[in-house]
C-alpha cells in the first residue's frame, strides 16, 4: 500500500497502519488498527519492536482499537542523545497517549514496556484505564546479577556494536534463545540492525538509572493494575518475593502467574494471556466505568 500523504501513515496491511509521532526529545514510531472498540496501547520489551505484539493484535483488533509503539532508541523510532534510562522512556509515552489518544487506555507492556507502563500510570491516571504489567523487571536496582538475562543482553549488545554478517547474527540468536519461530528471530535481527546499541547500556552495566524507585512508583498507581508474572524456574524476570511486595504496594491490583512459561509470557501463551488481560478489564475497568 502507498504512503498515505495526508495523515503520514504507511499501509503495513489492510488495517494496520504505521506512522510517527513527533514526542519532541525523539520521534516515535507506531501502528494503529481500526477504531473497533476502545484503545488499548502495547508496548515491547527492551531489544524489541512493536511488531513483537502481533500475535495479541490478531486476537484482539476486532474489538479493541489497537496502538503499539517502538520505544525511543528501538526499531523505527528516533535515536536519543538524553537517555535510556527507566525514567526516560515513559516522557515519550505520556506525550503520544496524551496528544494521539488522548483518551482513557488500556496499557499493556512487557518487560521493559511493563517498566514505561508503571510510569505512564502513575503520572497520568485519567488517561490510563488499566495498567497490564507483563514480567517488568522492577526490583533488579544497583544488582545487575538479579537479571537472569545480563549474558544475553552483553552478546546482543556486542553484535548491535560489531554489526557481523547476517547468518552470523542469526547463530548467535539461535544459541542464546533456541525454539523460537523462525519470524521472531527475524525480528531480532531486524532490531539488531536498526536500534540504537546504547539502548542496553545501563543493562550491561547493571543499572538502571538514578532516579528509578520502583516503590514510589507503584505507590502512585491508582488505575487498576494487573501483575502478569513468568516462572522464575525457566526464567522470569519478576521474582515472587518481588510480586509479593508489589502487591503490598499497588491499592488496586490482581496478580497473576503462569506456571511453566518464561519471560516472553504474550509470545508463549498468546490465547491465554489476551483471555486473562480482557477478563481483568470487564472486572475491573467496565464495571467501574
Amino acid at each position: 500500500m502507498p504512503l498515505e500523504k495526508e495523515t503520514g501513515m504507511t499501509a503495513i496491511n489492510s488495517d494496520l497502519k504505521e506512522a510517527k509521532f513527533d514526542a519532541g526529545e525523539v520521534e516515535i514510531n507506531y501502528a494503529e488498527g481500526p477504531g473497533n472498540g476502545p484503545p488499548i496501547l502495547l508496548i515491547h520489551g527492551i531489544g524489541g519492536m512493536w511488531q513483537n505484539f502481533l500475535d495479541v493484535y490478531e486476537l484482539i483488533h476486532d474489538r479493541w482499537h489497537v496502538f503499539a509503539v517502538d520505544l525511543r532508541g528501538h526499531g523505527k523510532s528516533g535515536h536519543s542523545d538524553t537517555g535510556y534510562d527507566f525514567t526516560d522512556y515513559p516522557r515519550d509515552i505520556v506525550a503520544f497517549v496524551s496528544q494521539v489518544i488522548s483518551k482513557p487506555t488500556v496499557i499493556w507492556g512487557h518487560s521493559l514496556g511493563a517498566i514505561t507502563t508503571m510510569t505512564v500510570a502513575a503520572e497520568i491516571p485519567d488517561l490510563v484505564s488499566a495498567a497490564i504489567l507483563e514480567d517488568p523487571p522492577m526490583m533488579i536496582v544497583g544488582s545487575p546479577a538479579m537479571s537472569p538475562f545480563r549474558e544475553r543482553f552483553i552478546q546482543i549488545h556486542r553484535l548491535m556494536v560489531e554489526q557481523p554478517p547476517d547468518d552470523e547474527v542469526m547463530a548467535v540468536l539461535r544459541e542464546i534463545g533456541p525454539g523460537q519461530a523462525e519470524e521472531a528471530y527475524q525480528r531480532r535481527l531486524s532490531s539488531i540492525r536498526n536500534s540504537d546499541p546504547a539502548i542496553y547500556n545501563r543493562v550491561v552495566e547493571g543499572r538502571v538509572g538514578p532516579d528509578w524507585n520502583p516503590e514510589a512508583v507503584l505507590a502512585a498507581i491508582t488505575s487498576p493494575t494487573l501483575l502478569m508474572q513468568a516462572d522464575p524456574d525457566v526464567g522470569a524476570a519478576l521474582l515472587d518475593e518481588h510480586a509479593e511486595t508489589a502487591m503490598k504496594i499497588l491499592p488496586n491490583a490482581e496478580h497473576v502467574k503462569f506456571p511453566g512459561v518464561g519471560h516472553g509470557i504474550h509470545a508463549t501463551v498468546t490465547r491465554e494471556t489476551v483471555d486473562v488481560m480482557e477478563l481483568f478489564v470487564r472486572e475491573r475497568v467496565s464495571a467501574g466505568a
